[in-house]
């Protein structure tokens, strides 16, 4: 069974305000520490194996956003514990940021959708998946 799928085979549902309800958790509940926003962004990427040497690089886009990590649309699979070198638009800007592949599930067209989480992200990025849109 496909990690992120659920016992019958179908993908997790959509709750309100994005998130995806993974069944079957220890505890019951959502493993995030921070609350996710739908965020619909074009980013670039470079991918990263283990031994932190570059695989490959391209566009993505994500689905949604946190303090604390992000749920990217990809092309291609993409291994547990890769690390991504991101940069994403945010409004006129691009942030740079770095995350880690913390699961994977393959979707319809050859699609998957990925959820990392920010090893490191700049100030102002972070300020916008906070909701502080403040001017820099």
């Amino acid at each position: 069974m496909s990690e992120g799928m659920r016992q019958d085979g179908k993908a997790p549902s959509r709750v309100p305000g994005g998130s995806t309800s993974l069944p079957g958790l220890a505890s019951g509940g959502e493993r995030r520490r921070y609350p996710r926003q739908e965020a619909e962004r074009l980013l670039a990427y470079t991918r990263f194996g283990e031994n932190q040497a570059a695989l490959d690089m391209g566009m993505a886009k994500t689905v949604d956003l946190s303090e604390g990590g992000v749920g990217i649309l990809i092309h291609r699979a993409v291994g547990h514990g890769e690390t991504l070198h991101l940069f994403m638009a945010v409004e006129e800007n691009l942030v740079e940021s770095k995350a880690r592949v913390v699961h994977q599930r393959p979707l319809a067209g050859g699609y998957y959708q990925i959820g990392a989480c920010f090893l490191s992200m700049e100030e102002r990025g972070r300020r916008y998946s906070c909701g502080k849109n403040s001017a820099t």
